[in-house]
């Protein structure tokens, strides 16, 4: 529990900051230490508790990848946005994070010019979530343009990135 809470300061508890954005390096501990009590002591009246948990800290490393991918896609790194996209469908299958990722792999593989890879990632993502919001009703993808890499204006280049 030690590890688990270790993120937590006075701030996460005032402002609703996402912990998905942070350094997923203490939630990645966290895992490992209640993957270690599950093993070592399985009937313990602890392990529930340790599963929730680490059901909890499985999303959140999920998402912490997406958030990478994310911010790789709009820096133009296509190839490595798809890979961490990839990385989530391999490690954290069962997550909520699987359909954004299949969705990320697309649209990377799309700005990458590699249709096959992005055609098999989109009939995973049409089979498996149709209702997924980067899918219209046709079926057809189209990419959340929000992440995809923006012009900088005078006034991000003037303060380095912090404004505009």
């Amino acid at each position: 529990l030690a590890s688990f809470e270790e993120d937590e300061n006075f701030l996460t508890k005032i402002f609703p900051l996402d912990p998905s954005k942070r350094d997923p390096g203490a939630a990645r501990e966290s895992f490992e230490d209640f993957s270690l009590l599950i093993r070592r002591f399985p009937s313990s009246e602890y392990a529930p508790d340790a599963q929730r948990r680490m059901r909890y800290l499985k999303n959140l490393l999920a998402e912490s990848e997406l958030h990478a991918a994310r911010y790789y896609i709009y820096r133009g790194a296509y190839m490595a946005a798809a890979n961490r996209g990839r990385f989530v469908l391999e490690n954290y299958q069962g997550t909520i994070a699987v359909p954004d990722a299949l969705a990320i792999m697309v649209e990377s593989y799309r700005l990458l010019e590699q249709k096959t890879l992005a055609n098999n990632a989109l009939e995973v993502l049409k089979v498996n979530y149709p209702n997924h919001p980067t899918l219209n009703a046709n079926g057809e993808f189209n990419p959340n343009r929000s992440v995809q890499k923006a012009e900088k204006s005078w006034i991000n280049i003037f303060t380095l990135g912090l404004f505009g």
